[in-house]
């Protein structure tokens, strides 16, 4: 009898500690889909929306069963169209919960954009807001509500002074879409200095995949040049792998004159935060170059 006693007491015990490091009781609404949006991805939208807030460890999730439950029984619906904040502190404390997050998904032709409210159901207040959007297929919608979420987080973290751990903050480089270079090519075939200025651009279509396009122009020599565009993937949030095909006017291999050429153009992107750098190998019948760019990601 003794033995069982000291276990309850254990549990208790163990309960409290976790609900005392869970202070912050939160529930993920269900998210609003704009009209033609299939209501079947709703559902995935939220689950991804609750992972970021648990992984974040500071965050006590209410489970989305349970939500949905105590909201059908308060006889509770969110208005169609454009949801106020005061109806999302209503749903707040029908759950008990201290903030409340709702989504909102819209589309507007094959780009996908979301948007995320963390309201505090004392005070009616925004905490947290943030968006996120992306061109593709409607799975693009999972990696939003990823972002979204871990955006959330690193707000609520930021505004109230809370640690937010390593395992739950944004990878470098999984929100930029665009990445803009500048740079020079530091070798090539002829041992002329062409090619002073050089250019790349990424932009990521979705988390994975990705188009590039590449310039190089000599300011002195009119008429030399490549430009070229292609595609990228991206194994890794802040690596991109991808080549480009183009086309060039540069000297010939005899270095006496000028030619028309086609060129392949290897090339790997790392992003750093906002810092991108790089790097490409470009080789075709009449000349090769070596170069690499730095810019910025955004």
């Amino acid at each position: 009898m003794a033995k069982r006693a000291v276990m309850i007491l254990c549990m208790i015990s163990a309960g409290l500690c976790l609900q005392a490091q869970n202070t912050n009781q939160l529930a993920v609404l269900e998210s609003s889909l704009a009209s033609g949006i299939d209501p079947t991805v709703e559902p995935l939208i939220t689950g991804k929306i609750e992972e970021a807030f648990v992984a974040s460890g500071i965050f006590f999730v209410l489970d989305r069963v349970n939500v949905d439950r105590v909201l059908e029984e308060k006889e509770f619906q969110l208005s169609s169209g454009l949801v106020r904040d005061e109806e999302i502190r209503q749903a707040g404390e029908y759950l008990s919960a201290d903030y409340v997050v709702l989504a909102t998904v819209s589309r507007v032709g094959q780009t996908y954009a979301m948007t995320g409210k963390l309201i505090d159901v004392t005070t009616g207040g925004i905490t947290a807001q943030a968006s996120s959007e992306s061109s593709g297929k409607i799975d693009v919608l999972l990696d939003l509500a990823t972002e979204l979420g871990q955006k959330l987080v690193a707000e609520f973290g930021m505004l109230t002074g809370i640690e937010v751990p390593e395992s739950s903050k944004m990878k470098p480089g999984l929100l930029y879409r665009h990445s803009l270079l500048a740079g020079a090519v530091f070798g090539e075939s002829s041992g002329d200095d062409y090619f002073p200025l050089s250019l790349a651009y990424y932009f990521r279509i979705n988390s994975l995949l990705g188009v590039t396009a590449g310039l190089r122009y000599d300011l002195l020599i009119s008429n030399t040049f490549f430009a070229d565009v292609g595609g990228f993937i991206s194994p890794l949030p802040w690596l991109g792998i991808g080549v480009r095909v183009g086309y060039g006017w540069v000297p010939t291999s005899t270095n006496d004159e000028y030619g028309s050429t086609l060129v392949l153009v290897p090339n790997a992107l790392v992003r750093i935060g906002r810092l991108a750098v790089n790097g490409e190998f470009g080789i075709s019948m009449d000349a090769f170059f070596v170069g690499g760019n730095v810019g910025l990601n955004f």
